[in-house]
């Protein structure tokens, strides 16, 4: 009896122990799992740092670079569409001064063309007259 008892006592002591051994297994785990923590938490606490010196997270801060791009590539076309514009009306100008002129050149030769032919029928009537 006295046996079993001691055998009891030492299998009794053995779960307490395994008990304290578990519950220090699960302590050690559990500070294991709060260090991890701290990690992420203090990279994260950096990275805010880190942006609040510029006031923005990094996605802002790409967002504004593409727009400032953008306005950049904007102003640049509408620069250059005004002075396609100027340009344009430029040439314009230049063909109506152009049509005029052949307007003008065709009015002269229309005018050189009819004193010819009045010419031309002037010689024939003169001839006929001296031949008469």
């Amino acid at each position: 009896m006295k046996q079993k008892m001691k055998e009891q006592e030492d299998e009794a002591e053995k779960l307490r122990r395994n008990l304290k051994t578990t519950k220090i297994q699960e302590l050690e785990v559990e500070k294991q799992m709060f260090a991890d923590e701290c990690t992420r938490l203090r990279h994260i606490i950096e990275e805010l740092m880190k942006n609040r010196n510029t006031g923005y997270p990094p996605e802002m801060t790409e967002l504004e670079e593409k727009f400032y791009q953008q306005n950049i590539l904007l102003k640049n076309i509408k620069h250059e569409n005004s002075e396609l514009a100027n340009a344009f009306q430029k040439k314009d100008e230049e063909l109506k001064k152009w049509k005029e002129i052949a307007q003008e050149l065709d009015r002269k030769t229309s005018k050189l063309v009819s004193a010819q032919k009045e010419n031309t029928k002037n010689k024939k009537v003169l001839k006929e007259t001296k031949k008469e």
